[in-house]
């Protein structure tokens, strides 16, 4: 969804966010960071494993299907922890920050599929 860097900055800076909500939303980032590297991680070695089934191989096999299912899994992986990630900021705003926030994660969406 969108750049991480502009939804985190559009929380911070945007939302007028109490200082418990500022606490709770980084405690939040804090740990769906870590998650996100190792996924991320995870899509890398699955990249290194589909180049590799691509060298070594002369069509669309085996090594080369299960290296693609390796990485539409870590890419599924990564997409639900970032939605699961959204939800969970949600439901430490108000009201009115939550249908400013809903406004720029479907912005967001919208724009990258044009």
């Amino acid at each position: 969804i969108g750049s991480a860097q502009s939804l985190h900055a559009m929380v911070h800076e945007e939302l007028s966010l109490s200082p418990e909500q500022d606490q709770q939303i980084e405690s939040l980032e804090q740990t769906f960071a870590v998650r996100r590297k190792t996924l991320e991680g995870e899509i890398r070695e699955a990249n290194r494993e589909l180049a590799s089934a691509i060298r070594n191989s002369e069509t669309t096999g085996p090594e080369v299907a299960a290296a693609i299912h390796h990485l539409h899994d870590a890419m599924g992986a990564l997409q639900t922890e970032t939605i699961e990630h959204v939800f969970a900021m949600r439901k430490v705003l108000t009201p009115e920050q939550r249908t400013r926030f809903d406004e720029k994660i479907s912005q967001a969406l919208t724009s990258e599929a044009e």
